[in-house]
């Protein structure tokens, strides 16, 4: 088991200087930094929330309500049960050489919380509003890229906030479906 462990992690280590230092350039050294700050994407999902809040009517009131819990369950599950109990350093701390763009941080890399919440939005948002599903795979791919980009995560920590995500954006998809089918059987369509 310790063989395997060892050449996954190695491997790991290998593909994340291959993401930060051999791709790096002065053009991801300005845009990486921005993409990766969770204030700039925080601006634009309350822009995009208010739009639909106005625009959407009611199935994309109960949109916005289920992305904000998706999103925050799936953040607070990772950090506070999941990365506790792999407790794996970030590269930055581990690493030599590491092309760092923005701060180490001290909490655990595994798995990468912004890989974990973009990708749980993006397949909730997908299932919910099919024709969006290349623009939300672009932004939680290109999100979860960054990460490594700056040197605060391994590959392997952003696929597996990958598969996390899309658990809990899966997940809050079944809820969503399960409370529209709730009302319409009790007769009270809201909007859906």
């Amino acid at each position: 088991m310790n063989v395997i462990v060892d050449f996954l992690s190695q491997l790991d280590a290998t593909l994340f200087y291959f993401f930060n230092v051999q791709l790096a350039n002065p053009v991801f050294d300005r845009i990486m930094p921005i993409v990766t700050q969770t204030a700039n994407w925080r601006v634009i999902m309350g822009m995009v929330g208010l739009f639909w809040f106005w625009k959407g009517g009611n199935k994309g009131r109960w949109a916005i309500l289920y992305a904000v819990v998706a999103w925050g369950g799936s953040d607070l599950f990772n950090s506070n049960i999941i990365k506790s109990i792999f407790e794996r350093p970030r590269p930055c701390l581990t690493l030599p050489d590491v092309h760092l763009l923005v701060g180490c941080g001290n909490t655990f890399s595994f798995p990468s919380g912004h890989a974990v919440t973009s990708f749980a939005l993006a397949v909730f948002l997908t299932f919910v509003y099919p024709r969006a599903r290349w623009v939300l795979f672009s932004l939680a791919i290109l999100i979860s890229y960054s990460r490594i980009a700056v040197g605060v995560h391994y590959p392997f920590d952003t696929l597996a906030g990958l598969g996390e995500g899309a658990f809990f954006g899966y997940l809050f998809y079944r809820l969503f479906v399960t409370q529209q089918n709730f009302w319409q059987k009790k007769g009270w369509r809201g909007g859906w």
